[in-house]
């Protein structure tokens, strides 16, 4: 685990199958603490994540980060979290956009 970057996540650009999404390197219920912390990269992986949420058609629902991220938070990634969360709130509230 120690050399993951995100570079291999490349054939999922623009995907509109993909529905959920782990990169936090850990099971269910482990401790998100990696010791060594893993260099996967934000510069990396968000231009990939964002080529999906940018098409209409995409099937995500749910992104869960490495806690690296998370604490960090940098503004490439504060930036894709917030477009990410406007989709999801158009998806879950489609009446409100037609004015009704």
């Amino acid at each position: 685990m120690i050399g993951i970057t995100g570079s291999g996540l490349q054939p999922l650009i623009g995907s509109i199958v993909l529905e959920w999404i782990d990169l936090s390197l850990v099971g269910d219920h482990e401790n998100p603490t990696i010791t060594p912390e893993p260099p996967i990269s934000v510069d990396l992986v968000v231009p990939i994540l964002h080529s999906i949420v940018e098409r209409e058609d995409n099937s995500l629902s749910h992104i869960q980060l490495p806690k690296k991220w998370r604490i960090e938070r940098s503004a490439t990634l504060t930036q894709f979290l917030q477009r990410f969360d406007i989709q999801l709130n158009e998806r879950q509230y489609p009446c409100q956009a037609l004015g009704v």
